[in-house]
């Protein structure tokens, strides 16, 4: 799953599902979750003073070649001594670009320090979770070294290998063999996956970490995602701290010049500002995106969807149901995705006011929908949804039999 990918279903996460983010939307991610009959109600959310929303965009260099090139599949690696990092198998990750130091590229071939065979089979167990004293004596038994080569092996774009990094990094950095003080001599993919594993603890350290990525980026910005902006974001708002995150967000065109990753990121501070108090601000924004002709088929979907489970959640069936009265019809498999979304919110309106026919072919479209999608966006919540679906589609069948 590219970069944005992962954020997007981070988004579906988090909107579909209307709680407290817990994580990067991941997400990241980071930006969705559960309703009417199987939903979760956050507590209202104190405001705070948000009068930042003016963050100036700062100077515009030019473009620059892709931040993460291939980005969609695995970096190909090969086997090799390090070059030059000052750190025994850190990972190398091609030139640098622009001549900016630490501005290189993902996805270029990297150079590792071959993994020990008996590590291979530790890393299967670490990443199915296991935490038995076999499996942390092991760990502590590896050299820095080899943990560095399994790191770096590890891409940063897959949020299965969470908790594999999750683990190689705190014994890494309880054995002090990895010093977020010399982060100077890491590479950029090394010093992303030890900020996003701080990031995942609540740890302050990220925050040096990730800067030091963005200084990087923001002296010739790329038409790309913008891990290192997302890990920072989330990192403010998994503690509520809302201010500094909606100023993160709204910040994404100082390091990329994609009109798409700006309008995800303006989404999330809207979602952010939202869970702050401020509805208005976060109308303002999400009106600005609906009315964007960038074409960003994910993001005026999650805003309709957003603002129809709002609805739903108030109990205003009659605006609901005007509101997705029309099939948006959003481009591709993208806006079909969509679609399957809308058609779950639409039918828990019906069912909720005891019309069952036209809940019951509601979620019936949702089964067909799904059915029918190319890519099935496998972790995106939509599964969820349609699981629902088939699920509330018995209990109708079952009422009716008796």
């Amino acid at each position: 799953m590219s970069g944005r990918g992962r954020a997007m279903a981070a988004a579906w996460g988090v909107s579909l599902w209307l709680v407290v983010p817990s994580r990067a939307l991941d997400p990241r991610l980071p930006l969705c979750r559960q309703m009417a009959l199987d939903i979760e109600l956050v507590a209202a959310l104190t405001p705070v003073p948000l009068g930042f929303l003016g963050v100036p965009e700062g100077p515009h260099p030019a473009p620059r070649v892709n931040r993460h090139d291939d980005h969609d599949g695995p970096a190909p690696v090969t086997l090799g001594p390090t070059a030059g990092t000052g750190l025994p198998g850190a990972v190398v990750i091609g030139p640098s670009v622009g001549g900016t130091p630490g501005a290189v590229r993902l996805g270029a071939p990297v150079l590792v320090t071959p993994m020990p065979a008996g590590l291979v089979g530790l890393l299967g167990r670490l990443r199915a979770g296991e935490e038995s004293p076999e499996v942390s004596a092991a760990l502590a038994r590896q050299s820095a070294a080899a943990l560095r080569a399994a790191l770096a092996d590890s891409p940063w774009w897959s949020h299965d290998e969470d908790r594999l990094r999750d683990r190689l990094v705190s014994a890494l950095l309880e054995r002090g063999d990895l010093d977020p003080l010399q982060s100077n001599a890491w590479s950029r993919d090394l010093t992303l996956k030890v900020a996003d594993a701080l990031q995942r603890r609540s740890d302050e350290r990220c925050v040096a970490l990730y800067q030091h990525l963005l200084d990087a980026d923001a002296q010739v910005r790329l038409d790309d995602w913008v891990p290192e902006l997302y890990g920072l974001a989330v990192y403010h708002r998994n503690r509520g701290e809302w201010a500094p995150a909606v100023a993160m967000w709204l910040a994404a065109n100082r390091y990329t010049t994609s009109p798409a990753v700006c309008d995800d990121f303006r989404l999330e501070a809207a979602r952010d500002l939202r869970h702050a108090g401020d509805a208005a601000g976060a109308d303002k924004i999400e009106d600005t995106l609906l009315a964007s002709k960038s074409g960003a088929t994910w993001v005026i979907g999650l805003v309709t969807f957003s603002r129809a489970q709002r609805l739903l959640l108030a109990g205003k069936d009659d605006e609901l149901r005007a509101l997705l009265k029309t099939p948006l019809g959003l481009p591709g498999n993208d806006g079909a995705a969509v679609q399957v979304a809308l058609d779950g919110i639409l039918g828990d309106s019906y069912l909720r006011t005891g019309e069952r026919d036209l809940a019951r072919a509601q979620y019936t479209r949702v089964v067909a929908g799904y059915a029918a999608l190319t890519d099935a966006r496998s972790g995106s919540g939509l599964e969820n949804i349609v699981a629902a679906a088939r699920r509330r589609l018995a209990e109708l069948d079952d009422r009716g039999k008796g």
